[in-house]
């Protein structure tokens, strides 16, 4: 009897150490699956609007619609979602999904935080009055969420890159 509880304790705790092994941290699937979730979101209502729907809240979240916006949101979602998708089956290379759908979202924002600025330095240069209302019209939602592949970036790089110099 006792014979048989320590050889089940024994596999429990094998099958923890293994699952630790390849295990991602549950921060990173949370934020993962947040994220994916809302540039899935946020692309839809994105093309909604650009073949003219009219939706809530476009407004206040500065969809504007653009083909190419639509298409960056909905790419770096399937990037997130298909890295949840492969974690909640267990296979290896979700940890690499995430990783890149993390520097999708900065890349992108980065050339969002970019566009706003050059649009503003434009506009500063040029003289107008208004620069910072001519600058909320160029803000889009890669522009906010941004701030996704900021934190993943900041928690995960380090294993991102120590990964990448040990291939």
């Amino acid at each position: 009897m006792t014979d048989s509880i320590n050889n089940t304790n024994n596999k429990a705790d094998k099958k923890s150490k293994n699952a630790g092994s390849n295990s991602i941290p549950a921060a990173k699937y949370g934020l993962g699956l947040i994220a994916g979730i809302l540039y899935l979101a946020l692309g839809l209502m994105q093309l909604a609007v650009t073949f003219g729907m009219e939706l809530p809240f476009c407004e206040t979240l500065y969809i504007g619609g653009g083909i190419f916006n639509a298409f960056v949101l909905l790419v770096t979602a399937a990037v997130f979602l298909t890295g949840i998708t492969r974690m909640s089956n267990n296979t290896a290379e979700a940890d690499a999904f995430l990783d890149v759908a993390f520097l999708l979202s900065l890349a992108f924002g980065i050339v969002a935080i970019l566009g706003t600025l050059a649009g503003g330095l434009d506009m500063w240069i040029s003289g107008e009055e208004e620069i910072v209302e001519g600058m909320l019209e160029t803000v889009t939602p890669l522009l906010y969420m941004v701030v996704a592949g900021i934190i993943g970036y900041c928690l995960w790089a380090k294993e991102l890159f120590g990964k990448v110099v040990s291939a």
